[in-house]
């Protein structure tokens, strides 16, 4: 059979951990930390078991780069890591700290002793902030309720009268016989206010309008607000809160989108009384506004990964080295789209992800480089690789981490609108194509090429292409390229093909397959290259990424 795959050659969080031991729940109920990965769900959705929170290694910690460390080193406020990944937000929000540790606004704990001693323990420097130190910003204890006790961390003298820094947490336990009637057990001292409101015991078992009064007494909260790529500020009654907390109702939440993101929807919300947001408050990653390339016969070396943000490089495991196997689209900042055969019959764990490379070998660190781990890859379910013609061969991968955006790294465009990219794909229309594929010397590039190739008549293509290879070519792909030696490769598999139009580039193709010359295992470089029709797979593309809250 004389084709060949063009790659023969071979991560919001979910959920949220309050400032101290609570775990907030996905859906925003809270439960003790001591009930989470115990093996029972506690939280009606189960997000306290999930496999990707509860998952340890006991022996070792390994970093974005491949460097191991010894586990009890992670979030401890000093980075071992020579990317500071083991002391990042995504690894240290979900860490459990023990009693007279103090937790960094990341998620990391030191010992509360070192907490403002004016040297920065935390790799955030938040235990020497002002909001923790400063004596303005202290709460008074206040003397508990009948029925109810109080335990305050890092003070086991503390009495009634006295003030504490900010950060210092309250328990609230309730004497045999009676119940908390707020759902928050603990509350933090926050800017001289304990945040939430510090809750009181009643009766279990109380009359139907002595238990309406208690209800009505104490005051609902919305679970904690963040998005990312973005800043949110909460106030209340002219004060400010701290969106990470729960806030009681009344609070307006204010989102400032950072660079590279773009607002959809209103930028306010507020704390309802029924204990939700009056609306969802999101910034979605803005896609690339980019130049045209002008067309470089056999492949241009790239200059800069500026050139080529939202190119991806898909690595995967060959003898304990990370190998380089397939090139591959940024789509959002949580997601990359490649080709379904680059990842068939593997799984996420088998994958590395790098984005801002100029360099194919994944060693080569460079200074916009970032690297991720896949926490799911998505293909269609029709997908059966070589035993169906290669049809619907595309793959998104989710990241378990976020990516953060730059000029040298972003996501390209996706034209929805399906009319619309038909217009802007019509034969004849050039786009561009970047990777690490075999140049002329049928050898991989060690540096990322690139080449603008126009789109090819389908009747045309399939006369031009040996006879056992046209069944590859169907109304869910295209063919591209020319016939001079111009062409994608061996290794260009899962690369994207943009086209600019008004401004933006557009994703419309993915490199899938091409005709290999005879009696060798390399592209014919003078036949053409079947891509996958990005446009007939839009629906899909669009409720994964829905389904993964990135659109």
């Amino acid at each position: 059979m004389r084709f060949i795959l063009a790659v023969i050659s071979v991560t919001f969080l979910k959920t949220v951990v309050g400032e101290g031991n609570v775990f907030y729940c996905m859906d925003g109920k809270s439960i003790p930390y001591e009930n989470m990965c115990d093996g029972v769900a506690q939280c009606d959705d189960s997000s306290d078991e999930d496999e990707d929170i509860c998952s340890t290694n006991e022996d070792e910690f390994e970093c974005y780069d491949g460097q191991k460390i010894a586990n009890n080193a992670v979030c401890n406020g000093t980075a071992e890591c020579l990317d500071e990944s083991d002391e990042s937000v995504e690894h240290c929000i979900f860490k459990k700290c023990e009693k007279n540790m103090f937790r960094c606004y990341y998620g990391a704990c030191i010992d509360s002793k070192f907490v403002c001693d004016k040297k920065s323990d935390c790799l955030d420097g938040s235990d020497e902030e002002d909001v923790v130190c400063s004596d303005n910003n202290k709460c008074l204890i206040p003397n508990p309720p009948v029925h109810t006790k109080h335990e305050i961390s890092d003070c086991v003298d503390c009495t009634p009268g006295a003030t504490v820094k900010s950060g210092t947490k309250i328990k609230v336990k309730c004497v045999h016989g009676y119940k908390l009637l707020s759902k928050y057990s603990e509350a933090t001292c926050n800017r001289g206010k304990w945040i939430p409101e510090l809750a009181s015991c009643h009766r279990k078992y109380l009359h139907p309008t002595e238990l309406l009064l208690s209800q009505r007494s104490i005051s609902n909260h919305c679970p904690p607000i963040s998005e990312a790529g973005a800043d949110v500020h909460c106030t209340k009654d002219g004060r400010e809160m701290m969106c990470k907390f729960p806030v009681p109702a009344g609070t307006i939440a204010k989102i400032a989108c950072h660079n590279y993101y773009t607002m959809q929807g209103e930028s306010h919300a507020e704390c309802l009384p029924n204990e939700k947001w009056s609306r969802k408050l999101k910034c979605s990653s803005s896609c690339y506004k980019g130049i045209d390339v002008a067309l470089i016969v056999k492949g241009q070396l790239a200059q800069s990964p500026e050139h080529f943000p939202w190119v991806a490089a898909l690595y995967a495991v060959e003898s304990n080295q990370w190998t380089y196997r397939c090139g591959g689209t940024l789509i959002s900042d949580r997601a990359m789209i490649t080709a379904a055969h680059c990842v068939w019959k593997l799984t996420p764990s088998d994958f590395k992800v790098t984005l801002g490379k100029k360099y194919r070998d994944f060693y080569h660190t460079e200074e916009n480089q970032q690297n991720f781990n896949v926490e799911k890859v998505k293909t269609l379910s029709v997908y059966q690789d070589s035993n169906g013609n290669y049809g619907s061969d595309l793959a998104i991968l989710i990241f378990k981490e976020i990516v953060q955006l730059t000029d040298a790294i972003h996501p390209a465009c996706i034209q929805w609108d399906e009319d619309y990219s038909d217009k802007i794909t019509m034969p004849g229309s050039k786009g561009i194509v970047a990777g690490w594929g075999f140049t002329e010397n049928d050898s991989p590039s060690d540096v990322l090429r690139y080449i603008n190739i126009p789109i090819i008549n389908t009747s045309q293509c399939i006369d031009n292409e040996p006879e056992d290879f046209r069944k590859f070519i169907t109304y869910t792909s295209f063919c591209a390229g020319y016939n001079n030696g111009t062409s994608v490769c061996n290794g260009d598999s899962g690369s994207g093909l943009l086209f600019s139009d008004k401004g933006s580039l557009y994703l419309e193709g993915i490199v899938s397959v091409s005709p290999r010359r005879t009696n060798s295992f390399s592209c014919d470089p003078k036949l053409y290259t079947v891509f996958t029709k990005v446009n007939a797979y839009k629906r899909w593309m669009k409720k994964i990424l829905e389904e993964q809250n990135l659109l």
